[in-house]
């Protein structure tokens, strides 16, 4: 499959009718920002210090970071599998990345008590926001100061073309939030 053809699939993706049945008894919080500004930390403290927040866990096709493991940040799975379940409509929503990776969640990673959270990617909201979850929230977050997310973005290695690729991704995510 090309990127075209992809980009295309995501872009009209819809869930199964099953899927849909299965979000009605769900409410979310997206927590969006520009990238490194923090999302995934603040994910973890609100889930940390509640009984009644639990965290999404997300599937990638983006290769695993040395510091990762499977399963505590991201579900980490074949990108042939991904777009297999993305044509038979049985993720809840699907994203592609800047840098091609791919995105998703499943109706089951979501909790059916309290309020599942996870960051999302600004452009993937409107998509959040069509589907028949029970409640739908947005929060969108910054870092401290602009020296901060300058040093955070520092810190993740990159080649030119990933960083050029993660400021587009922030302008979005700005943009979205200026909105």
């Amino acid at each position: 499959m090309t990127d075209d053809e992809l980009k295309k699939l995501v872009d009209s993706y819809q869930p199964n009718e099953t899927v849909q049945k299965e979000l009605q008894q769900i409410s979310f919080l997206a927590v969006v920002g520009a990238t490194t500004s923090g999302k995934t930390t603040l994910v973890k403290m609100l889930c940390h210090n509640s009984d009644s927040i639990d965290v999404v866990m997300s599937e990638t096709s983006r290769p695993r970071r040395p510091e990762e493991r499977d399963g505590d940040e991201y579900l980490f799975r074949v990108r042939g599998e991904m777009v297999d379940d993305l044509k038979n409509g049985w993720l809840v929503q699907v994203a592609l990345y800047p840098t091609g990776e791919i995105y998703a969640t499943r109706a089951q990673d979501y909790p059916k008590k309290g309020v599942g959270v996870m960051p999302v990617f600004a452009p993937v909201i409107p998509a959040f926001r069509r589907l028949p979850f029970k409640a739908m929230y947005t929060a969108f977050i910054v870092p401290a100061s602009f020296e901060a997310w300058q040093q955070w973005l520092a810190a993740r290695p990159a080649t030119d073309a990933e960083k050029q690729k993660r400021l587009q991704e922030a302008t979005l995510s700005y943009e979205f939030a200026l909105n």
